[in-house]
């Protein structure tokens, strides 16, 4: 481990954030190396062990408590369609919807919202403001992706 990771570490900053630090740090001496010629060869910098998984799911009580504060959205068909510049994986892709997210989309579009166009950050605002009204505003493991651990787990995600 550098002194770097080290002093971050101190710092309480999480393994997955330092890696993050070095990787933009191995970027830069790639192309001080290829592209600029400045430096003859690139250190080994060593990655911390990441251990940042979670296994969060919903209640039925937290479901409702969360789908009761959805302001709701909506689409006119059944599926949502994703381009591909929209996943993951770079490859478009049509998701089914449940009743309850059509019903959500549904009173959503009546207010004129859009919630799959919405910037990283705002989309973190909303649900912060929602993760702290419904009283998970401490909760660390209450993430966005419980959600869909939480669909994809019960039996309608099946």
């Amino acid at each position: 481990m550098s002194d770097l990771q080290y002093k971050f570490l101190k710092e309480g900053k999480a393994p997955a954030t330092i890696n993050r630090y070095i990787s933009s740090l191995k970027l830069v001496l790639n192309l001080a190396w290829k592209k600029w010629e400045v430096i003859d060869r690139i250190p080994y910098i060593e990655v911390l062990p990441e251990n940042n998984t979670r296994d969060r799911f919903l209640t039925y009580a937290e479901e409702e408590k969360q789908f009761n504060y959805s302001k709701n959205r909506d689409f006119t068909s059944r599926a949502i369609h994703l381009k591909k510049e929209q996943t993951k994986s770079k490859k478009t892709r049509t998701v089914p919807m449940t009743e309850r997210v059509y019903e959500i989309l549904w009173r959503r579009r009546s207010l004129g919202e859009y919630p799959l166009n919405l910037p990283h950050r705002r989309a973190l605002k909303i649900w912060n403001k929602a993760k702290k009204a419904i009283g998970f505003g401490d909760d660390k493991n209450f993430l966005i992706h419980t959600l869909r651990h939480t669909f994809f787990s019960s039996p309608c995600g099946k």
